[in-house]
């Protein structure tokens, strides 16, 4: 297990082919809110698949990806964030993905965690701009993006569910002139 990096309450992990891995994402989907806004997970078998070539491809070609967030006091998987290139990323520019278990919200995890994220986004990767795809209605994510000094490009895509999503973006020279939500 390849970790990313820490913050004060998470240990950022890239995900592995353990079961208990594979188990930990399987329960971070069990409450059915959590695919509200995001894609299911493939059943169980395909998931496995899946996780196995994501593990064995993506994260040694790019040197980045989705990974686990793991919360030191329990040592559970508590979510998923990361950094990805999707179709629609500009160039040099990486999508951020993340979503937190629904017993975890709204205590700051999401935010402690993409901070690090970003950070390691424009410093240890080197992307000149990052960027999140977020449904209108999702009210929270929207509030976090803002937390996080990306902004709303007005540019929709769709979703697989036919949704339209909007982009929100920040560039490198915002991030450097960004506030203290990056300051250890």
């Amino acid at each position: 297990m390849a970790v990313i990096s820490e913050t004060k309450r998470l240990i950022i992990r890239e995900i592995t082919t353990e079961k208990s891995d594979l188990d930990s994402i399987f329960a971070l989907y069990e409450d059915p809110r959590m695919t509200e806004f995001m894609e299911p997970l493939f059943p169980y078998e395909e998931e496995r698949e899946y996780e196995k070539n994501y593990v064995e491809r993506i994260y040694p070609y790019y040197g980045y990806g989705l990974w686990l967030l793991e919360e030191k006091e329990t040592k559970e998987i508590i979510g998923r964030a990361g950094i990805e290139y999707r179709e629609g990323c500009e160039k040099n520019e990486g999508e951020l993905g993340f979503q937190v278990r629904f017993d975890r919200q709204r205590c700051g995890f999401a935010l402690e965690a993409l901070s690090e994220i970003v950070k390691l986004g424009f410093e240890r990767f080197s992307f000149d701009s990052l960027r999140a795809r977020i449904s209108p209605e999702n009210l929270p994510s929207i509030a976090l993006a803002k937390k996080l000094g990306l902004k709303p490009t007005n540019t929709f895509e769709k979703d697989s569910k036919g949704n339209f999503d909007e982009i929100y973006r920040l560039r490198k020279e915002d991030y450097s002139n960004a506030g203290s939500v990056y300051k250890k």
